[in-house]
């Protein structure tokens, strides 16, 4: 007798391609490890899920999320790719952490700005911007 493949369709017919020896189902029913993670429908609504709390957060608080994600799967990546495949992981964690350090700076430069415009016109202590001070600021982050 032939062993055939254990795979029952949704209409109750049986699928009767012969697998593999000791394998219960052919190559068409084994789950394949090299699917995508997209293909399962639960992990796409998932997925969606996430991307809405996202649309909730701050900037600031969204390079923070990004950068905790990009921590979290860190020890793979150093595990399992190549110094090929590392090094745009190791540059988009730089580019999230200069990020913050741009958004922390601005966010500090805006309170100082508040909190000068409550005080009555230029003080003799407060120097005056120069042209020299403006290549101190960092970067923009997006041009």
């Amino acid at each position: 007798m032939v062993h055939e493949c254990q795979f029952v369709y949704e209409t109750g017919r049986k699928c009767r391609r012969i697998p593999k020896r000791g394998e219960d189902l052919c190559p068409g029913h084994r789950p394949n490890p090299n699917r995508s993670h997209h293909d399962n429908p639960g992990f796409a609504l998932r997925l969606l899920g996430y991307a809405d709390q996202l649309r909730l957060l701050s900037l600031e608080a969204l390079c923070c999320t990004l950068q905790d994600d990009l921590a979290r799967i860190q020890p793979i990546v150093d595990r399992k790719s190549s110094r090929a495949v590392y090094e745009p992981f190791a540059r988009a964690f730089v580019a999230v952490t200069v990020a913050i350090e741009q958004l922390e700076f601005l966010r500090a430069a805006h309170a100082s700005r508040l909190a000068g415009a409550s005080l009555p016109g230029p003080s003799a202590a407060q120097p005056k911007p120069s042209a020299s001070d403006a290549s101190h600021r960092p970067p923009h982050a997006c041009r």
